[in-house]
């Protein structure tokens, strides 16, 4: 039986009932100071607080709300069906999105601006922000927040809105205004310009308008003295040439000039003529005029519009027309010539095999022949900027000893041969018959250069083109690339020669010792590669050529098939509109062990394969036939069978027609005339 609490314990147990009564009172007392001070913030800032139990379905709104909804708490119980019933129709679904979106991710916290219409007809807007509560489950239980009256941010921002529009229509205005202001003062500088020209004959506005030109403009009386320059004449003298003769100042000769024209002006004639000043080496295009004055003297205007760099532009637009045309008679043969030697070649390679070695020896040199020929024709169509070659990766170290060594007996003792080649060189992408030729037409050339001898210096190295170097070499794009140098100690070139060196049919050598294609047939293949050469050259002191590859990263390369590798026998057709192509070709599949079905025209492949799909391995698809041709041919096949592949084959294609080929789903090309080797590797590549 528990002890009974003496006197002491009750007193004890009063006092802390008391204490906590009293802490009671004063946590009230406190709790109505901050609500009451939270109802006169509310009501200061016009926002209004209200809380919705989700499972009661209760909605509770502070004093300021009920103000703000035109209510009492006395006589109204807020809900949230009659807070929907008071939000204007064209908002309400927003309102309702807002509303569930918070409800079921937090992610998207309630918050809406939209307009209320009170029972009394009054409208105003709210702009409200919510918070859910959840239980443990994660279920929504409660979501509670603020709504404020913004009505007067809105009308604020509407009114902003008109504001701004309204401006907008003034600028228009005003700038229409200035525009037509603009064309009456350049109206008004036309017709000042034209007085001007009616008053030509002034002396003093000769001198006005001289003063505004950029080109340089001077005047000289009958004995050759200069009696004005203009500013920009006096800056291209570097001084003022009052008093001086004219051919002193304009090319510091102390003789006249011997294209002069001085005595016809001073006859009353006009004319104009082109000079390369010996002072700056620049080309002027010079217009002289007579200016007659009251006393019946005569002096020379003289104006001077430097062109340098137009005659540059047109030297070389020249230059390509030339390529251009040359590239146009090459291309217009290659595909004919290259199907001539394919026959031959193609029907060389097959009378070798099984032929008597006497004879077999005939042929080989009759095949090697024909190859030189296409040989011949790559050059043209590289030098032309026609061809693409058989582009792949290459490591050019082992490409400039290879070539060295294959013509080092060309090289007489006396010229010592130097290497500086990079270590870690970057990888680039090129023909490795082109590099080759390129090398090997450089070292003949500084070979020829050294009669008496001298060193051969050949050197790679990494590097990084820039904006700088793109400025002046458009055709080269900005990133990593290599430097081959091939640097001579010879007798070099002046800079008018260094200059056209690279023209077709341009030579510095003795008549009958060169053809003018070297180094133009060089400049194709660099340009081919998308790559560019310069030259270095001073009399005396040898010449360097500098050529800048775009370094190349292939993450995705596969080693190439060899011919000979077992496989099984597919079925090739061959599409040629030249029997005895489609003939050789033929006998080359077959004798590889494959089955050849033919076709003399795109029309006629196309119906083959439509009715043979399923037989048809691979097409051999000639670019160049009458009727529907090869590209045309090649866009039907695809339509009719995405996975179908051709290989395009061809005398002549363009760096285009192969990029456009292969872009419309061509799998591969081969270039006319092509070995059994050839089309055994192509076979395997494109059938593996």
């Amino acid at each position: 039986m528990a002890e009974k609490p003496t006197r002491e314990d009750l007193l004890k147990r009063i006092a802390e009932l008391e204490q906590a009564d009293f802490e009671r009172s004063q946590t009230k007392n406190a709790l109505k100071k901050q609500e009451a001070q939270l109802a006169e913030s509310q009501s200061v800032a016009k926002i209004g607080s209200w809380n919705l139990d989700l499972v009661s379905q209760k909605l509770e709104w502070s004093s300021e709300t009920y103000k703000r909804f035109d209510k009492t708490e006395d006589k109204f119980t807020p809900s949230f069906d009659e807070f929907a019933r008071l939000v204007h129709v064209d908002d309400f679904e927003e309102m309702q999105t807002a509303f569930y979106n918070a409800l079921e991710n937090d992610a998207y916290p309630y918050h809406v601006e939209i307009r209320i219409i009170n029972d009394s007809g009054r409208e105003w807007v709210m702009e409200a922000f919510g918070k859910t509560v959840r239980d443990d489950q994660g279920n929504a239980v409660r979501i509670y927040g603020t709504a404020q009256d913004v009505t007067q941010r809105r009308y604020a921002e509407d009114e902003l809105k008109t504001a701004h529009a309204e401006l907008e229509i003034r600028i228009a205005q005003r700038t229409d205004e200035l525009s037509r202001t603009n064309q009456a003062l350049r109206d008004e500088i036309l017709e000042r310009q034209q007085t001007e020209e009616a008053l030509s004959e002034s002396e003093e506005k000769y001198r006005s308008i001289m003063e505004a030109m950029t080109d340089p403009a001077y005047i000289c009386s009958s004995n050759y003295r200069v009696s004005y320059v203009n500013p920009a004449m006096i800056q291209r003298a570097g001084r003022d040439a009052t008093g001086e003769v004219c051919h002193m100042m304009m090319h510091n000769s102390d003789q006249k000039c011997s294209w002069c024209i001085h005595d016809k002006v001073m006859q009353g004639e006009s004319n104009t003529y082109e000079i390369l000043s010996p002072m700056d080496k620049r080309c002027y295009h010079i217009i002289n005029s007579p200016i007659f004055h009251a006393d019946g003297s005569v002096s020379k205007l003289s104006i001077l519009h430097d062109i340098t760099e137009l005659k540059q532009i047109e030297e070389k637009l020249r230059q390509a027309q030339k390529m251009e045309a040359l590239g146009t008679l090459a291309g217009g043969i290659a595909h004919q010539f290259n199907n001539l030697l394919y026959i031959i070649s193609g029907n060389i390679e097959l009378l070798i095999e099984g032929a008597a070695p006497e004879n077999e020896t005939v042929l080989q040199a009759v095949l090697k022949s024909t190859r030189k020929g296409s040989d011949l024709v790559k050059r043209i169509l590289a030098f032309s900027r026609k061809f693409e070659g058989n582009m792949k990766t290459t490591r050019l170290n082992d490409e400039i000893r290879g070539t060295v060594r294959t013509i080092n007996e060309l090289f007489p003792k006396k010229i010592d041969r130097q290497f500086d080649l990079a270590k870690d060189l970057y990888t680039v992408k090129t023909d490795k018959d082109q590099i080759k030729q390129v090398l090997t037409d450089l070292c003949l050339n500084a070979r020829d250069a050294m009669p008496n001898g001298g060193n051969l210096t050949i050197k790679t190295e990494n590097s990084f083109i820039d904006e700088t170097f793109t400025a002046k070499h458009p055709k080269m794009e900005k990133g990593k690339c290599i430097i081959i140098s091939v640097s001579d100690t010879g007798v070099g070139m002046n800079p008018e020669t260094s200059e056209r060196i690279f023209e077709p049919f341009f030579t510095a050598k003795d008549f009958g010792a060169g053809t003018g294609l070297g180094l133009s047939v060089i400049y194709g293949i660099i340009i081919g590669h998308e790559g560019v050469i310069t030259c270095d050259s001073k009399p005396g002191r040898g010449t360097t050529f500098h050529i800048y590859l775009p370094a190349f990263e292939d993450k995705h390369n596969k080693p190439e098939s060899q011919a000979g590798e077992a496989q099984e026998q597919k079925t090739i057709m061959i599409v040629d509109d030249e029997k005895q192509i489609i003939e050789i070709t033929s006998q080359m599949v077959k004798r590889l062990k494959h089955k050849t079905i033919s076709a003399d025209s795109g029309e006629s492949a196309l119906e083959i394969y439509k009715t043979q799909k399923a037989e048809i391995d691979l097409i051999l698809l000639d670019l160049h036939m009458p009727g529907m041709g090869g590209e045309k041919c090649l866009e039907e096949l695809i339509a009719f069978d995405r996975d179908v592949k051709v290989v395009i084959a061809s005398g002549y294609s363009d760096e285009d027609s192969i990029k456009k080929t292969l872009q419309a789903g061509a799998k591969d090309y081969i270039v006319k005339p092509y070995s059994m080797k050839d089309i055994s590797n192509t076979i395997i590549k494109n059938l593996e």
